[in-house]
This record gives C-alpha cells, sequence and structure tokens, in this order.
C-alpha cells in the first residue's frame, strides 16, 4: 500500500495546523498558498477562539499572538 499524502490549499490557520499536524504523523503534506510570502498588507487573519484553542494545543499560540495585533472591534459594510 502505497505511503498517504495529503495536498492542503491554503495557508491559512486550519491549513497550516493541518500541516504541521500531518507532518509529525510522517504523512507527505503538499501545502498551496496564493501568497508567497505574508505580508501587513492584505486581508490578514483574525484569529477566531476556535483557531487559538488549536494553536494553544499545538504550543504555539503565544508565539502566534506576539506576531499580531489584538483587534477589539472590526466594523464590515
Amino acid at each position: 500500500m502505497p505511503e498517504p499524502t495529503v495536498a492542503i490549499v491554503g495557508a491559512g490557520v486550519a491549513g497550516a495546523a493541518a500541516a504541521i499536524r500531518l507532518a509529525e504523523r510522517s504523512i507527505a503534506v503538499t501545502l498551496y498558498e496564493a501568497v508567497p510570502e505574508p505580508k501587513p498588507i492584505g486581508a490578514g487573519l483574525l484569529l477566531q477562539p476556535t483557531g487559538q484553542r488549536v494553536l494553544a494545543a499545538m504550543g504555539l499560540l503565544d508565539e502566534a499572538l506576539a506576531l499580531g495585533v489584538r483587534v477589539d472591534r472590526l466594523f464590515g459594510d
């Protein structure tokens, strides 16, 4: 039986976390992302409570929060 391989499209919080967890289990992962390097200009990432719990379980939440800025209010039109 061939070794499993996984393709993940999108390196947001969920895609990146899934890629890390699969790689930790020695599963080959290819992560596809349209943006070659994250920059402070663009849509950005909002780290919702569920994503925060996943990153906390992975031991990565404090580091992720240190790289960002807290958003207390958001207005969409």
